[in-house]
């Protein structure tokens, strides 16, 4: 779904969500700490750019006509935990559709 539409319609401005974090009982099972983020990735460069007149200021827009090219969105999950010396992350990338968090 479009940036622009999730915005108007369902009032959401923002594009990541944290994952809670999780109890202590379930962090000591697992001895490291982990970090998770999902991000939403928008790419709109095939997109047709509209000019649109505002009184006398010209306005641009992406905006997808019917039977062209689309926005493209995807969610990607984020995974890092702090490295032992205290520099640096283990980073795991990968597409997603749907997502729920469980801790």
């Amino acid at each position: 779904m479009p940036s622009y539409v999730v915005q108007e319609e369902f009032d959401r401005y923002i594009g990541y969500w944290w994952r809670p974090s999780p109890n202590k009982e379930h962090a000591a099972q697992h001895e490291t700490r982990q970090y998770h983020i999902l991000y939403e990735l928008v790419d709109e460069r095939q997109v047709e750019v509209v000019h649109l007149l505002d009184g006398t200021q010209v306005e641009t827009h992406r905006y997808p006509r019917a039977g062209k090219f689309n926005f493209l969105c995807v969610v990607l999950p984020y995974h890092a935990r702090p490295h032992p010396h205290g520099s640096g992350a283990l980073v795991v990338t990968y597409r997603l559709v749907n997502f729920s968090w469980r801790c």
